[in-house]
């Protein structure tokens, strides 16, 4: 299908439709962002743990702080690729807001909920087994990770993120069929500043937890978001492109059913992996350019780093992926969604206990005497009498 008409001038936005849809679909689609982000984040987890390694005096020591530089750059890429993925999916619809809100939200308070059991129950509570004063640990632990971080805190939990991109989309999308119809949807797409504003909030905790003025308890940690601000500027841009075209779509004298139709074709898929390629590639260079001029203009550089200022960078190296990209292309197997974020989870399991083996080889441990394991075991395996 020619992209022109006769007088080969381009089509408008209101005269696309799936009548007239063209036949290139990108190759990749959202599965595949999907499993490279959980990769990135498994990298993620590799690079902590070859960080806590290099502070050993080992012989790989050289060798494990070059490979902590290129580790570390490639885990920047896990929050790009899963937020296009989750855009994908929220502009394909294919299984309603609802879902979608309770799949990451769910998620969201899950990856919170075991941090805050495992850190107070098992880290605090099993130091405090064999510490002298019990009382002391957790302010320990927590002035300890506040002298040794940059950042004063560590956020980690991305489906806060995920979550709120998703809250946004759906107070500027949604069209709800009761108490906000007709003049109250305007109160509705109000509600959009929620997720904005919380995004706002996290950033100034993090400036102020980095600059010394915040000192926050670990249990806040998951509820922080994770992604750079540029990495925010590149989803309101995105939502914005998406309502922008839907209001010339329907102004041209098209209905907003018909512009639903109109998201799933190939051609509105295709301008959008252009647009998202060109966002992605400018706000990339302009992270660059924020941190340089931010680091020229303050010595506190704990505070543009600490709020993720420069981390976007990286995403000019997803772009070249988007263009290969296509939301309409949809797994036949819908289970694949919910399979890909388990299948991440025991990736990163795998690389912790591949990381503490590994840390075994390197680091110099005393040896345990074989007399002393055997005595151990026979203790373990003996029935009790």
């Amino acid at each position: 299908m020619k992209e022109g008409n006769a007088l080969g001038k381009r089509k408008k936005l209101q005269e696309c439709g799936v009548h007239n849809d063209i036949r290139f679909r990108g190759p990749l689609s959202y599965p595949v962002f999907q499993m490279l982000g959980w990769m990135c984040i498994a990298v993620t987890v590799a690079a902590t743990i070859i960080r806590f390694a290099v502070r050993f005096e080992t012989p790989v020591k050289n060798t494990l702080m070059d490979a902590y530089l290129y580790v570390s750059l490639v885990g920047m890429l896990s929050l790009p690729l899963l937020l296009i993925a989750n855009f994908a999916r929220i502009l394909n619809n294919s299984e309603g807001y609802k879902k979608q809100l309770m799949r990451t939200g769910f998620s969201m308070l899950g990856v919170a909920g075991a941090f805050i059991f495992v850190f107070y129950r098992y880290a605090i509570g099993g130091i405090g087994l064999i510490s002298t004063d019990p009382k002391e640990v957790l302010p320990t632990v927590m002035e300890t990770i506040r002298k040794v971080q940059y950042k004063k805190c560590i956020p980690f939990n991305i489906f806060v993120d995920l979550f709120l991109c998703t809250v946004f989309m759906y107070f500027i999308n949604a069209r709800p069929k009761k108490y906000f119809t007709g003049k109250k949807l305007y109160i509705f797409r109000a509600f959009g500043i929620l997720p904005i504003a919380y995004e706002a909030a996290s950033m100034i905790i993090k400036a102020n937890c980095a600059s010394g003025a915040l000192k926050l308890p670990a249990w806040a940690y998951p509820f922080l978001t994770v992604k750079p601000p540029m990495t925010f500027v590149v989803f309101m841009v995105l939502a914005a492109y998406i309502k922008i075209r839907e209001l010339r779509f329907c102004r041209g004298g098209r209905t907003y059913g018909e512009y639903q139709e109109f998201l799933g074709t190939n051609r509105n898929s295709r301008d959008f992996a252009i647009f998202t390629t060109i966002v992605l590639i400018a706000t990339g260079f302009l992270d660059a350019l924020l941190l340089n001029m931010m680091m020229g203009a303050t010595t506190e550089y704990a505070v543009p780093l600490s709020i993720g200022v420069g981390d976007a960078t990286m995403q000019i190296f997803v772009a070249p992926l988007v263009l290969l990209f296509s939301y309409t292309r949809v797994p036949k197997n819908k289970t694949i969604g919910m399979l890909i974020p388990a299948a991440g989870m025991a990736l990163i399991l795998l690389v912790i206990l591949q990381g503490a083996y590994q840390m075994l080889k390197v680091l110099n441990i005393p040896k345990i005497d074989m007399a002393q394991l055997r005595m151990a075991l026979e203790a373990a395996f003996t029935p009790v009498q």
